[in-house]
């Protein structure tokens, strides 16, 4: 996992979190948000901070993509940029915000886990998720 290339699609609670633990772990992490004090925050984290609307530019080198956004973001246009060795988790509360039906048309791997952090423990979310997907990319 180390070197690897991760981006983490919004920075609330969770993706706060799991941003820091992909940086801990030695992956090279990307944070998409909208806002600007976001920006400060993931810079000062030392993680890259990319505009959501710059998605596009930056989506085809990662290895793998974890959404937290509940809507839309991984949409057709996004995923047909992604190479097939990509793997892509979405933990977002329903709706997602991943095209599961074209990244599997297109071989995309992706974990459909919608909600995942609110169903376990809304409080601890981002730690739980976390703990879990260091696991389960580290076997």
């Amino acid at each position: 996992m180390s070197g690897s290339q991760v981006m983490v699609l919004g920075f609330g609670r969770t993706g706060v979190t799991l941003a820091r633990l992909f940086s801990a772990v030695g992956t090279k992490v990307s944070v998409a948000a909208r806002k600007d004090s976001d920006f400060a925050r993931i810079s000062e984290m030392g993680l890259h901070p990319i505009h959501l609307d710059h998605l596009a530019d930056y989506i085809s080198g990662m290895d793998i993509c974890i959404n937290t956004v509940p809507h839309m973001i991984l949409d057709a246009a996004i995923l047909s940029k992604m190479v097939n060795s990509s793997l892509i988790i979405d933990i977002a509360s329903k709706p997602g915000g991943t095209d599961f039906a074209f990244a599997r048309e297109k071989g995309l791997k992706a974990i459909h886990a919608l909600g995942l952090p609110g169903k376990t423990a809304p409080k601890t979310a981002g730690e739980i998720v976390s703990g879990v997907l260091y696991k389960l990319l580290s076997s």
